[in-house]
């Protein structure tokens, strides 16, 4: 495979069912293909396993992203990288509902709990949302832990999140091992 030349390339996205999902993926971004049902997220580029995305145009179309970084690490990611997985998972969210409370591992739960190699930092770009939309991001500031996370109770308080405002063009990071939570939709 190394003899190609790399170029701009298409990669094969999966859509995922989840509870909070809805149309918009399709209709608002005239995306094909598509399952009719009520899609969540669609992986655009993942070499997560089990939904690692291939290439769908040029010489190289069937080819996994995985064996591309791995033959052509250097050529995909620029001079000086190794790895042997690509390190971004990029996806568009169709936030209809409320998304449920999770946490990200971080490097060291991700690798002893999980079996993975990395924990999962995230990086969003809101592309539309309602007015007065709001993604909830980590813990705020002061929260004490038992305040927020009572042995008794296996759910954290939404008074301890720190909100972040959704509008378009907005931006937000939410670092490994922090809880992410939306509580309106898209």
């Amino acid at each position: 495979m190394s003899e190609h030349a790399l170029y701009p390339l298409r990669l094969s996205a999966s859509a995922r069912p989840l509870v909070f999902g809805g149309h918009a993926i399709a209709k608002r971004l005239g995306k094909e293909g598509i399952p009719d049902w009520s899609v969540a997220e669609t992986w655009e580029v993942s070499d997560v396993d089990g939904s690692i995305g291939e290439v769908t145009n040029g010489p190289l179309a069937g080819t996994p992203l995985r064996r591309i970084v791995a033959e052509q690490p250097e050529e995909l990611m620029g001079p000086g990288w190794s790895g042997d997985r690509f390190p971004v998972l990029t996806k568009f969210i169709d936030a209809a509902g409320a998304l449920p409370v999770h946490l990200h591992a971080d490097d060291e739960h991700a690798r002893r709990l999980e079996g993975q190699p990395n924990g999962k930092t995230e990086a969003w770009h809101v592309l539309e949302a309602e007015p007065g939309a709001t993604a909830l991001c980590g813990v705020r500031a002061g929260s004490a832990p038992r305040r927020c996370a009572p042995p008794s109770r296996r759910r954290i308080s939404m008074r301890c999140c720190a909100a972040f405002r959704c509008g378009p063009g907005r931006r937000s990071t939410s670092p490994a091992g922090h809880r992410t939570v939306s509580d309106r939709g898209p």
